[in-house]
Order: C-alpha cells, then sequence, then structure tokens
C-alpha cells in the first residue's frame, strides 16, 4: 500500500440535473481531468468503460496525437459491452482516432459474459475508469468519456500525483492491453478499413459479436440517440 498528500478531489454538483439545458451542466471532474492532460506534454493512457468522446472530444486528442503525444484508450469491445447502444456513439469517433495516430484496444468478453442489452445491464467486462498522464498524475473515478456521465451523472473521482502510483495504473493498462485481453484496433490503408488484431492474427470485422449486438450498435449509430449514451 502506498500513500501519497498530492491530491485533489473532483466531484460534480449533486443536483446537476436541476440545470435544464444539457450545454449549461458544468462538469468539475471532466474539467480537472481535461485542465491535467492539457497541462501535460507527455503520454496518456485512458481506460473508459463506455467511451462516446463527441466531435469536441475526439478533436482534442487527436490534437494531442498531432502534436506527437502517444495516447492510448481502452474500452469495451461491442462483444464486451453491456450496452450495444453505447458502441453506436463510440464507433463513430474510432476510425478518426485511429487513422488519426491514437492508439486503440479493444477488451475481449469473459466466457461467461452476460448477454447485454440496449440500454444497460451488469455484463460488461470493463468497469473501472482511470487515466494516467505523463506517467507522473493518474485518474480515479467514476467518470465515463461519454454524455450521460459529462451531462447527467454526478460524477467524481480522485486526480493524484504520484510516479510509482501512476507506474502500477500503467502497468495494469498495459497487461489488459496485452494481445491476450484485448484486440488492438489498427488501419489497413490499403483496403481503406479497421482491423482487430491480437496473437492470432487480424480480422477485418467486430471480433466475436452476435447479429443482435450489431444490429443494435448500427441502430444507434443513425439514431440522434447520443445525448442519452
Amino acid at each position: 500500500m502506498r500513500w501519497t498528500r498530492e491530491w485533489r478531489l473532483l466531484h460534480d454538483a449533486p443536483d446537476k440535473l436541476a440545470t435544464p439545458i444539457p450545454e449549461a451542466r458544468p462538469s468539475p471532474v471532466l474539467a480537472g481531468l481535461r485542465d491535467a492532460m492539457e497541462a501535460g506534454a507527455g503520454d496518456i493512457a485512458i481506460i473508459s468503460p463506455y467511451f462516446v468522446p463527441g466531435d469536441g472530444g475526439t478533436e482534442a486528442l487527436l490534437a494531442g496525437a498531432r502534436n506527437d503525444r502517444p495516447i492510448r484508450i481502452l474500452t469495451n469491445s461491442l462483444a464486451s459491452n453491456d450496452v450495444a447502444a453505447v458502441h453506436g456513439g463510440y464507433v463513430r469517433a474510432r476510425e478518426p482516432l485511429v487513422r488519426g495516430g491514437v492508439r486503440l484496444w479493444e477488451l475481449k468478453p469473459r466466457q461467461d459474459q452476460a448477454s447485454g442489452s440496449l440500454f444497460g445491464s451488469s455484463g460488461a467486462r470493463l468497469h473501472g475508469k482511470a487515466a494516467m498522464i505523463d506517467r507522473r498524475t493518474l485518474f480515479v473515478g467514476s467518470l465515463n468519456l461519454d454524455p450521460r456521465s459529462i451531462q447527467l451523472n454526478s460524477e467524481q473521482g480522485l486526480l493524484v500525483t504520484d510516479e510509482a502510483l501512476a507506474g502500477q495504473l500503467l502497468g495494469l493498462f498495459e497487461t489488459m492491453t496485452s494481445p491476450a485481453h484485448a484486440w488492438a484496433i489498427e488501419w489497413d490503408a490499403a483496403r481503406q478499413r479497421l482491423l482487430w488484431r491480437d496473437a492470432g492474427g487480424t480480422r477485418d470485422r467486430e471480433p466475436d459479436a452476435s447479429f443482435g449486438r450489431r444490429a443494435v450498435a448500427r441502430l444507434a449509430y443513425w439514431l440522434p440517440v447520443d445525448p442519452l449514451l
């Protein structure tokens, strides 16, 4: 066990939903995490089970990659996500991020994975939310990088500066993104399509996902439901 004095509690207002306009609901948790990322100059590793960054978040990550910041993200695959509709929102950002130099992994499902649902269950494999910045700052909390967390939920988290703790989180990230646990998402420039790579080779479609999951994710991709995701 390790203790540090360099920490800060970030929390949203309990009455966040009392503000009628979503755009006017500030999230101090997101603001604190964003400020820490923007203050750094080194690598960033993000773990977000539900990852729907939207246009603004996608552009911020791409800007970091353009400035030669190594940015790595781990989220659920369609097969391991208990909310197939969220995956539909995430898909909009996936190709631009990978093509723009952001490294992306999708966690594989457990063998006993729950079948999931349209808007939620308890079957997702990946639950923890965390980030590592510059190998010295880490965030652990309840915030997913998605519209529901940012606009609707009251979230909280700890922002900690400690190289040893950041190193432990980085080690966990690297274990979880190994070929045994996750697919690495790559861009095939010759065929202009995404690939899912692990130790067994590459695939050119969402691995291990049923037709029903694909259909729900595709429906969410086309419908204007992002604020609910």
